[in-house]
């Protein structure tokens, strides 16, 4: 075998040298991600290449992909140069225009198959390729092991000079340098030592003041210039050049266009670049070279006769071509189109392949590890570190495992590429819960020592991380300097994750590593942060991380470790039980804030919990969840990752925000929108196509509610400014780019929420630090944040109506911050975690304190559960409620109750609705029964009204005037009041209130921090007090207010709640907030006005006597309507019960007559009769990969086979259900409610979505119309490679969901080889409907649509076909006969497509045994009737010929090209033994039920 192919190598070595012009040197057959042709399509490519010293024409060469030499594609015309290269792609576009980019009219097969090279005789084949199977991006062809030869470098000899006048043709060859200087590279001069590594002649006495050009010149030999292919120019220069190479100008660098003798660098080049060696392509023709001496000069220039420093270090090298003997034929690993080929390899090591996946095991296991590639050695590592030749132990038989390890291998193959490095980690609870760093006091504890093994296994997944222990956890590791950011502190990882319960679901990946977070990294139990990149692997992890997540594609990863809700936290927080720190971790209430914004339909990072173990220690329960950046957004939202802008809290001091990815443009287009103020509904519907309203409202409710202390500000408690931080922790992400997107918001690092503060500096405020249920964050307003929108937004009436009808959606009626489901939703946590925290208790209960007590499950955790269950939960709903209420951010009035809050009813339900001391109005049109009023508002006090201040003293009487200065009577000390207009305060460091004073007080500066202001206003006959439906204060201020409205407090704002003559602001307020007017809802005071004299007092607040600035000007804005001018025309008063007969949807409001004011909004959806559900509706079989359609099917052309796709869903049950609200969601578009033809499904009713109606009709007949529910929409198709297909339902909850794969364990056979997959009946009681184990090939190729069976035939036909004169069956052909007594049963014959009446033709089967994993396995291949619809072929095995199982699989099955017979080859699932026999038979089911149907 040997000397036959070295033979064959030495023959077509001798071909190509003796007779071909050209060759094809180089073709990629799955082009991916490589050169793009010129219709932007990465087409697969040929690279031919002229093996000739002169340039050639390639015209009248042919290609061709047909062994029969048929089908051939002629190229045109082309002169190519010497040992030249084209590109083709091998498109099948059939291009073949001088002078433009040549195609191919064929395409290569990546599955491999013949490729050749024909001379214009059309017969002699220059060169032929019979290739292998290809992989995605790899290239094949012959490398040429190309060598490389230096002809200039470092201490080359060389001849120079400082020219004083032109010379002529010093660049050429002939020229005579005998009288110039002599020195050797590199050349130049430093006036200190940055360049003295880099040159060998000094030249600074005679060059630095003189000149900027020196001349320099050496020369080369040259044995064989056409066996040049590349010439290339490495250099170190400073500060520019011009290089020739036997008089031809071939680069140059920071010259001038016309060069001199004396000519100067055009710029100056840093040291730092000069130093570094600079490839420059070079535009020299080959064909210059001559044999014997060559002359390579160049001319250095400096930027300045006077400059400190000159450099030039050129490198020539040339490329030539090796020995042809030396071709050998491969794989290249980086393709080079176009370019000279480099070193190949023979082909690709096989992957390791371990008997045993990772996971955890309770005993000791035997791992073998195997490669499929013959003579191929296996190399691994227990010690955590990489394999390779020079590293670990050479594996040569089996081993046994007792404890935990990380087994790391890798196989190798002289010439082959070796296999990347395996990394599995095998876990054994019993040794890790004797780590030492788990804690005694715990795992020997008698309530958790018999859990603790379970609690490490049997609850949650695990991740294992194989880290270098040096680069983590050394004196300069990630881990021991956690203050290290950016890409070098980045290190590469393997990561595992695997699930003791679900040993299916698992993947290995190689990563990148860095420490995450803000004070979290000083926690000794730090966040992580996990990066996918090509450099390590893998561009991204794909895998179903996130049950109910249509995403599976991550580049980055975060395993959150708790924070400040967990029980390690750093070491200056300490245990303390005075200030009740830290034994109030959970590890849950970040998780449960994002899951509430998911269950809200709000997009919010998904996460689910995990141990961690590091390099084989357990490091704890990680919270494993999405990261917010560019690419969540587009995997989530679909577009380019470029589309979109993402940013978060501000980084660093001064900062408003940080970019995350994209641009500030967008969000400052937003701010700048909303700063400009919201005084129409243009204004704010401009705001509304920037910031998504709904999602802003729903996260605040969220972030709120949770009453986080490490967020945003200000936090008030019991009226008074209790905030610690400002502008933390928070995310926003939108679509800027591309088609229109809005920003949307959600929660992230909340941890220090739901009572869990951590705060000793909350004792500033007399108030416990820990367990605080009644914060209140409703009128947080921190500038640049998401806050920025929600606190100027909320004056305006639009908003405030739709927050508190979103709040009633989600807080109401079920909804899903309802106190039922926020219980629920903590209780389910819990549940997940309950066993999970013993774990978690033995590893950390113990950190950051010297107290021997480790926090525990029972002791600490459960109590601290049950508290957030009971206590926070339980109340936190009635007092956010109350809050928003007091923010005029939800009615006073009660919205309607119903009997039933939607859903499905039966036909004629009785609805009933009340409402306390309220009128009930209704919809069933979809509109609203209240339409705000859009009347001119009242201006009482307008921002130019005559004010009156007074700066109080102990002198002036201001200390002592109490009330009333506050009323309408005149105070006592009026003589000390300044008067003048409305725009109170002072400036005295810039410009920012200067043009809104009218009346200066800055004399209070230095003083006092209060000022006292009264602002008199009439109300006459024409405005009645009592006719007033809304009262709103608008305030412009700086630092904080009380107002007051004839003697009576109305509003304040960073107010102490008790004030004093010469009382400080609680907080701070921006400039930039404190110009834009904020609204307070001063309604409930409407009545302290009067026809007449009335008085606004005002007392102004800084926060320090020695404030820079004050500012204080209000406005009163009053709007009158009557309850007709709200009243949708639409709408009608609920008087008595409604009887539903159709879906209907109810809208309805509350009006209460004595205040004027509407409800929250009721929306209720009520379905009759019954739905589409998970309980009815399946997907039952789906052709994503059709047959083509053969030429009957496809006489004009018309169809490709993607044209046949289709999905059949079936009704399982025995009720009709109806399609309302059904569609699909993935996979493919298509509404049941706006394409469908078909309504509603009969019991056991399929019908079909297609992609093409009328092929389905040619291929299948038109009866199948009947079935047809429609067709895909928006150009929507199968995937051939796999997708996720989902149908979601009337309340968009999802029906059914698949994500199929062309790869096992899918079924064999559907990715386009005739047959489709059909959901197995009765599946479901073994396996999930989405498992593939529930799915099967059809019987008959193109599957059965609706119940169609294309061609297909039972028995009885087949009977009929070949005993025409049996009316019924008899002896002769019954199935057990064997009429032509060739030893086969006439079932059989059935079966195998043979006949019964001619013994010459029998089935067809033939045996052999395959190799896998180092195994021998029996396989069977046989011809079947790919139209027996009726028959079962299985395959049996057997160790003794009287016990058979059936345990076979099909590894390949495809038509013949007839289509009536298959071709199967099965697969025995066990071994060979060498110990024992191993036998298989085909058996054969007959159905005769289905016959006689």
């Amino acid at each position: 075998m040997r000397v036959k192919f070295l033979y064959f190598l030495i023959a077509l070595v001798f071909i190509t040298n003796g007779f071909a012009d050209f060759t094809i040197s180089e073709f990629l057959t799955d082009n991916e991600t490589g050169i793009t042709d010129e219709d932007s399509d990465h087409s697969d490519w040929i690279e031919i290449k002229s093996l000739s010293s002169s340039t050639t024409n390639i015209g009248g060469w042919l290609l061709t992909d047909n062994l029969t030499l048929e089908n051939k594609w002629e190229f045109p015309s082309i002169e190519i140069p010497p040992f030249g290269r084209i590109i083709v792609f091998a498109s099948g576009k059939n291009r073949s225009e001088t002078n433009s980019e040549l195609h191919t009219n064929f395409m290569l097969n990546s599955e491999g198959e013949y490729l050749a090279l024909i001379n214009p005789d059309g017969t002699t084949i220059a060169i032929e390729y019979k290739f292998p199977k290809q992989k995605t991006d790899i290239s094949y062809g012959y490398s040429s092991k190309p060598i490389e030869e230096v002809l200039i470098s470092s201490s080359t000899p060389i001849s120079w000079f400082l020219p004083d006048a032109p010379i002529n043709d010093w660049m050429s060859t002939n020229f005579n340098d005998e009288s110039w200087n002599t020195g050797k590279f590199g050349i130049g001069f430093d006036t200190s030592d940055d360049y003295a590594p880099f040159f060998e002649t000094d030249i600074k006495e005679q060059m630095r003041g003189n000149q900027t050009s020196v001349l320099v010149r050496s020369q080369f030999e040259i044995t064989e210039p056409n066996e040049i292919l590349e010439v290339a120019l490495n250099i170190r220069y400073e500060d520019g050049f011009v290089a020739w190479i036997n008089n031809q100008i071939v680069a140059s660098r920071n010259s001038p266009e016309l060069i001199q003798w004396n000519s100067r660098a055009t710029s100056n080049r840093p040291d730092s670049e000069a130093v570094q060696k600079t490839n420059v392509n070079l535009e020299f023709n080959l064909g210059k070279f001559i044999k014997g001496t060559n002359t390579f000069a160049i001319q250095g220039l400096n930027r300045s006769p006077v400059g400190s420093d000159f450099l030039i270090a050129p490198e020539l090298i040339i490329t030539k071509a090796s020995n042809q003997a030396d071709l050998s034929k491969g794989y290249f690993l980086e393709p080079t189109p176009g370019l000279i080929n480099n070193d190949n390899v023979l082909g690709f090591v096989e992957d390791t392949k371990f008997s045993i996946n990772r996971g955890l095991y309770d005993s000791p296991i035997e791992l073998q590890i195997s490669s499929d590639t013959p003579n191929s050695t296996i190399i691994f590592t227990t010690d955590g570190s990489l394999p390779s030749s020079d590293n670990g132990t050479t594996y040569n038989e089996p081993f046994k495992l007792n404890k935990t390890t990380t087994i790391r291998a890798i196989a190798i193959k002289s010439g082959y590429k070796s296999t990347n490095v395996d990394t599995q980690t095998y876990l054994f609870p019993k040794d890790i819960k004797s780590q030492s760093n788990m804690d005694d006091d715990v795992v020997e504890d008698p309530r958790y020592s018999g859990e603790i093994e379970s609690s490490l296994s049997n609850n949650l997944p695990s991740i294992s991380i194989t880290v270098d222990n040096e680069s983590f956890f050394g004196p300069f590791g990630i881990h021991s300097n956690p203050e290290l950011s950016g890409r070098n502190a980045e290190v590469p990882i393997s990561i595992e994750y695997f699930s003791k319960n679900q040993p299916e679901d698992q993947f290995q990946i190689d990563a990148g590593l860095r420490i995450h977070g803000g004070n979290a990294r000083e926690h000794p139990k730090k966040p992580l942060r996990l990066y996918f990149r090509e450099s390590y692997g893998k561009k991204r992890l794909k895998h179903d991380l996130f049950p109910g997540s249509s995403v599976s594609s991550f580049d980055q990863l975060i395993l959150r470790s708790g924070g400040h809700d967990s029980w390690s936290l750093a070491n200056d927080f300490g245990r303390d039980p005075i200030i009740d720190l830290p034994p109030h971790g959970t590890m849950m209430r970040d998780q449960f804030l994002r899951k509430t914004e998911l269950e809200m339909g709000l997009l919010s990072p998904r996460g689910k919990y995990v141990h961690l173990y590091l390099n084989q220690r357990y490091w704890g329960i990680y919270d494993l969840h999405e990261r917010p950046n560019a690419a969540f957004f587009e995997s989530h939202l679909g577009g380019e990752e470029e589309d979109f802008d993402v940013i978060h809290h501000p980084t660093f001091f001064g900062e408003d925000y940080t970019m995350v990815d994209g641009d500030p443009l967008t969000w400052e287009t937003a701010r700048n929108l909303l700063n400009r103020g919201i005084n129409s509904a243009e204004d704010y519907n401009n705001i509304s196509d920037l910031i998504d309203i709904d999602n802003l409202i729903d996260h605040f409710i969220v972030r709120t509610w949770s009453a986080d202390y490490d967020w945003l500000s200000p936090i008030e408690r019991n009226n008074a400014n209790v905030s610690v931080f400002d502008n933390k922790n928070w995310y926003s992400g939108g679509k800027s780019r591309g088609e229109n997107g809005k920003f949307k918001f959600f929660t992230w690092d909340a941890e220090m929420s739901m009572g869990n503060h951590l705060m000793i500096n909350l004792a500033q405020f007399g108030i416990p630090s820990q367990g605080i249920i009644n914060f209140d964050l409703t009128g947080v307003n921190d500038v640049g944040s998401p806050a920025e929108f929600y606190s100027k937004l909320r004056s305006h009436k639009p908003f405030k109506i739709r927050f508190g009808d979103r709040l009633h959606m989600h807080m109401f009626n079920n909804g899903t911050m309802s106190t039922y489901n926020n219980t629920v939703r903590w209780d389910g946590m819990a549940r997940e975690l309950e066993s999970a925290i013993i774990a978690e208790s033995a590893r950390w209960g113990d950190e950051g304190t010297t107290i021997p007590d480790p926090f525990t499950r029972d002791d600490t955790w459960y109590p601290e559960i049950e508290w957030v269950r009971d206590e926070f939960i339980q109340q936190r709903n009635f007092i956010f409620i109350n809050q928003l209420k007091e923010r005029g951010l939800y009615p006073k009035t009660e919205a309607p109750n119903l009997n039933q809050f939607g859903g499905n009813v039966p036909d004629d339900f009785a609805l009933k609705m009340n409402s306390k001391n309220s009128e009930i109005y209704y919809t069933t049109d979809g509109t609203d029964p209240y339409i705000p009023k859009t009347s001119d508002n009242i201006i009482i006090v307008d921002e130019s009204n005559e004010a009156h201040a007074l700066i109080p003293s102990i002198e002036n009487g201001g200390a002592d005037i109490d009330l009333e200065w506050k009323d309408v009577d005149a105070p006592e000390n009026l003589g000390e009041w300044i008067y003048g207009e409305s725009g109170i305060g002072y400036e005295r460091s810039g410009f920012n209130y200067r043009s809104l004073i009218n009346l200066d007080v800055e004399e209070m500066a230095g003083t006092n921090p209060s000022l006292f202001i009264r602002i008199p206003f009439i109300i006459d006959d024409t405005t009645d007090p009592q006719l007033i439906n809304e009262l709103r204060l608008l305030m412009r201020y700086d630092d904080g207010f009380i107002a007051y409205i004839n003697g009576v407090k109305v509003a304040s704002s960073n107010a102490p709640q008790q004030a004093s003559w010469n009382s400080s602001s609680t907080g701070n307020r921006s400039d930039s907030l404190a110009i834009i007017p904020e609204e307070f809802d001063i309604s409930d005071n409407k009545d302290l006005l009067v026809i007449g004299e009335n008085m606004l007092a005002i007392q102004a607040l800084n926060d320090t006597s020695q404030s820079s600035d004050l500012l204080c000007i209000p406005q009163i804005v009053a709007t009158s309507f009557s309850f007709e001018e709200t009243l949708n025309q639409n709408a009608s008063k609920y008087t008595q019960i409604i009887n539903l007969k159709e879906d209907t949807t109810i809208l309805a409001r509350s009006y209460n007559t004595e205040d004027s004011e509407w409800s929250a909004l009721v929306s209720a959806k009520f379905t009759v009769g019954n739905l589409a559900s998970e309980e009815n509706l399946v997907i039952s079989e789906f052709n994503y990969h059709p047959l083509k359609a053969d030429e009957l099917e496809n006489s004009n052309s018309e169809f490709d086979r993607g044209d046949f796709e289709f999905i059949e869903i079936t009704n399982t049950k025995d009720l009709t259900i109806s399609l309302r609200g059904v569609k699909f969601t993935q996979g493919i578009d298509f509404d049941f409610d706006s394409h469908s033809k078909i309504k509603e499904l009969q019991p056991g009713q399929q019908i079909l979505i297609v992609k093409n109606s009328k092929a389905m009709q040619v291929r299948y007949g038109e009866g199948i119309t009947n079935h047809i529910a429609g067709e895909f929409q928006n150009g929507t198709k199968l995937s051939n490679n796999g997708e996720r297909i989902t149908i979601t339902g009337n309340d968009d909850q999802v029906i059914f969901s698949i994500n199929y794969s062309d790869q096992k364990p899918w079924p064999i056979g559907s990715d386009g080889d005739g047959f489709s997959n059909i959901l197995q009946q009765n599946s479901n009681d073994t396996f999930p409907l989405s498992n593939p184990k529930s799915w099967t090939i059809s019987k008959l190729p193109n599957g059965s649509p609706a119940g169609i069976l294309l061609n297909g035939e039972n028995y009885i036909d087949w009977i009929a076909k070949y005993f025409p004169l049996e009316t019924e069956i008899d002896e002769k052909s019954l199935p057990n006969s064997d009429p032509d007594n060739d030893g086969f049963m006439n079932v059989v014959e059935y079966s195998f497509g043979t006949s019964p009446n001619d013994r010459k033709i029998k089935p067809t089967i033939s045996y052999t045994i395959i190799n896998l994993n180092e195994s021998d396995y029996l396989t069977t291949t046989f011809k079947a009737n790919a139209n027996a619809s009726d028959i079962e072929i299985i395959g049996e095995t057997s160790t003794n010929l009287r016990d058979w199982q059936n345990d076979c699989e099909i590894i390949s099955i495809s038509l013949t090209k007839d289509k009536l017979h298959k071709i199967i080859t099965i697969k025995s699932n066990h071994s060979i033994k060498t110990s024992r026999l191993e036998q298989m038979r085909l058996k054969s089911n007959l159905d005769l039920n289905l016959s006689n149907e």
